[in-house]
């Protein structure tokens, strides 16, 4: 059970450069059933034959936590009926039934139209670099997610000398030498402060600073030959007021030191119906500052974090027009627009391109006439160049760069069976040098080559007959050159 202030860790979400790292995509035992209801994608446990204009996406199929697999469930997977705990690895569940991490539970290849992969993955919410990923949150509002009560309280920090005090402050005065004593002081509902052997002073409206000053002075009219210091005690509080589209409007009792951050912070910050970027504090009815959050999230900008006064309104405005940034930059989100954005200046705000993006293709989408539709698609320097402005409601996505592994595979009696990578020229010599030669076993006479050849019919698969003894030999015209993708 989570106590009041106590929040349990964020699970670590892999970046988009560690997913694509990895090669594989995590989906899970449902999203597979569904997946193979598709009739375009197909599944294979070994790596397939890649036909023109189609990907592989090599998958792994993981159980979530919590998920028992069924008796008698089963699910019907691309031509094959596997139950739920096929692949060769049964989970066992734990904590009365239910099981406390992940359960991988097999590993195979995807093979389909990438468009129609993508949209499949985007539809179900999968992660990947197949597919930009919309499901954004707005910038900013994560910053208040967690209770005031985690945070340090504000009148525990040091007194600066810019400190102006006011009725319920404490003073603590040290005295030694010819005259010693020690005063703990209160300064009254007047602003005054009662000094023993040396009377009233007023401070209410003084600076720390200056009050160090004032006492020492008063003092020093009646005693000779002391040393002294001033430092503060406990400190008065104040009441503000939070309205507008705050999380949680109303009156607050905070500290004296507070500023404009701390009170947002009480109040749980703007609701998602309220400003990020146009914060006003009111005192005696004129707005002394206007505060953009996005300065201090983007740029730890705190120079309008002002101080606050007794009986400040911080008034939230609602939120203003709202952009969509998807794809490879570094931070996707939910963008409040602030006077004249453009396209590129919305995606530096998003944190710029990561090293994953595709600098060739820039979309935007729009809504005009009622329906969502494509207003711009080209490269990252033409959008420099044409600054288009951003409005709201805009979804500017940034497409990633395409893995296009140029291969051939082997496998057999070859002492690395794999893939290996293609470049013009390589010959069946070549491959097999790759693979660390033939083993003692393997025979000799013959080795089989499977090519994909495009035509206008379509995709045609060749087998072609290597005499393999001839190629070792050296003969040049049975050491033919092989060609991309093939097995």
């Amino acid at each position: 059970m989570q106590r009041p202030g106590e929040s349990f860790p964020v699970p670590d979400q892999p970046s988009e450069f560690e997913r694509f790292v990895s090669e594989h995509v995590e989906i899970t035992e449902s999203q597979f059933e569904i997946l193979s209801k598709y009739g375009e994608i197909s599944f294979s446990l070994t790596y397939p034959l890649v036909p023109e204009g189609k990907i592989v996406v090599p998958v792994r199929i993981v159980r979530p936590p919590g998920m028992v697999p069924g008796r008698t469930d089963q699910a019907t997977g691309f031509g094959r009926e596997s139950k739920a705990t096929d692949f060769g690895r049964e989970s066992k569940a734990t904590d009365f039934g239910r099981e406390s991490k992940a359960t991988d539970i097999g590993a195979g290849y995807l093979l389909g139209p990438a468009d129609v992969i993508s949209g499949a993955f985007r539809l179900l919410g999968i992660k990947s670099r197949y597919a930009i990923s919309t499901e954004l949150k707005q910038f900013g509002y994560d910053l208040f997610r967690l209770a005031p009560e985690t945070f340090a309280p504000t009148d525990k920090v040091p007194v600066g000398p810019n400190y102006v005090l006011g009725p319920g402050d404490e003073i603590r005065v040290s005295v030694w030498g010819k005259v010693e004593g020690q005063f703990l002081l209160l300064v009254d509902r007047d602003g005054n402060i009662s000094i023993p052997k040396a009377g009233t002073v007023g401070v209410a409206g003084l600076t720390f600073q200056e009050l160090k000053e004032a006492v020492f002075r008063e003092f020093s009219k009646y005693y000779t030959g002391f040393e002294m210091n001033v430092s503060m005690g406990s400190l008065r509080t104040m009441n503000v007021y939070v309205v507008g589209a705050a999380r949680q409007p109303g009156a607050y009792t905070i500290s004296s030191l507070s500023t404009l951050i701390n009170a947002l912070f009480a109040a749980g910050g703007p609701s998602k119906v309220g400003t990020m970027r146009d914060i006003q504090v009111k005192r005696n009815g004129d707005t002394v500052v206007r505060f953009d959050l996005y300065d201090f999230l983007l740029k730890g900008d705190k120079t309008k974090d002002i101080r606050l006064m007794p009986e400040d309104v911080i008034f939230i405005p609602p939120v203003g027009p709202i952009a969509a940034v998807a794809g490879s930059v570094n931070t996707p989100a939910l963008y409040e627009l602030k006077g004249k954005t453009s396209v590129t200046g919305l995606i530096e705000m998003a944190g710029g391109l990561n090293p994953l993006a595709f600098q060739g293709r820039i979309q935007v989408e729009r809504i005009l006439d009622g329906s969502r539709q494509v207003v711009f698609e080209s490269d990252w320097e033409k959008a420099k160049a044409q600054e288009i402005p951003a409005q709201s409601c805009d979804v500017i996505k940034v497409y990633s760069v395409v893995s296009a592994k140029r291969l051939v595979r082997v496998s057999g009696a070859v002492q690395r069976e794999g893939e290996f990578g293609y470049s013009a020229g390589m010959t069946v010599t070549d491959l097999i040098s790759l693979a660390g030669g033939l083993k003692y076993y393997a025979y000799r006479q013959v080795a089989g080559l499977t090519r994909v050849v495009v035509t206008e019919e379509g995709p045609r698969t060749e087998e072609i007959m290597i005499p393999l003894e001839k190629v070792l030999e050296g003969d040049p015209a049975s050491n033919i050159p092989l060609q991309e993708n093939d097995y």
